[in-house]
């Protein structure tokens, strides 16, 4: 998910929610049948091109920040949500803990 992506990797992002995409689902979802993939911006038409070629569909959501950015979704219910990565992480790890606590 993005969410574990910004966190994982101590980056955030600027995203935005595609037109019919539930935000929730983008941010925290995960399927067999999605996958979310970073590259840099000298290689984003190679990874459309390979895509393309085995009919697999691609959306370009956003850009990657700089290490410790915050995570920017716009189009969330009709507005913009930010999280800085410390709260992103605190959340994340008390999440499990406060289900079987």
């Amino acid at each position: 998910t993005l969410v574990e992506m910004a966190v994982r990797g101590g980056k955030g992002a600027t995203v935005v929610v595609p037109a019919g995409t539930d935000p929730f689902v983008l941010l925290l979802s995960e399927s067999t049948a999605r996958a979310v993939v970073t590259v840099a911006e000298a290689d984003v038409a190679a990874l459309e091109s390979l895509a393309a070629e085995h009919g697999v569909p691609v959306a370009r959501l956003g850009v990657v920040g700089a290490a410790g950015s915050d995570l920017v979704v716009e189009g969330v219910y009709g507005g913009t949500a930010s999280w800085t990565l410390e709260e992103l992480r605190a959340t994340a790890d008390a999440t499990l803990p406060a289900l079987f606590a």
